[in-house]
């Protein structure tokens, strides 16, 4: 954490996976990542243009944390995370993948549980 260049090691580092010229987003995504190991996380959305990379860039991210605080969460059903066990999720990332573009009941319901834990922290 004392190291001055850590923010450009990360950024390398991603790139070596296969990123190139998304330093900043790619950085944001993974400081994002590590704040949920922290007492207060934080939540955030990649939003950008169709097929501008958002996915591969949360994924690539996600391959650098460890197994144990990451939950890959691309498709669930819409009550999945209301029967998670209590606690569990503490201290833990949740990497979602896109959200439907249907706008009905179904799709809505789908983000409910991502939306509620965003809003209650």
């Amino acid at each position: 954490m004392r190291d001055h260049d850590l923010l450009r090691r990360i950024s390398d580092d991603i790139e070596a996976m296969g990123i190139a010229g998304e330093h900043k987003l790619s950085v944001l995504v993974y400081a994002m990542a590590v704040r949920g190991m922290l007492p207060k996380a934080n939540n955030a959305i990649i939003q950008r243009r169709s097929s501008s990379g958002k996915s591969i860039i949360a994924e690539t991210v996600a391959e650098l944390m460890p197994d144990e605080f990451k939950i890959i969460a691309t498709q669930m059903t819409p009550h999945a995370l209301f029967h998670i066990q209590y606690g569990s999720l503490r201290h833990r990332v949740i990497f979602g993948g896109e959200r439907s573009r249907k706008e009905n009941h179904e799709s809505a319901d789908t983000t409910r549980a991502f939306r509620e834990m965003a809003s209650s922290g």
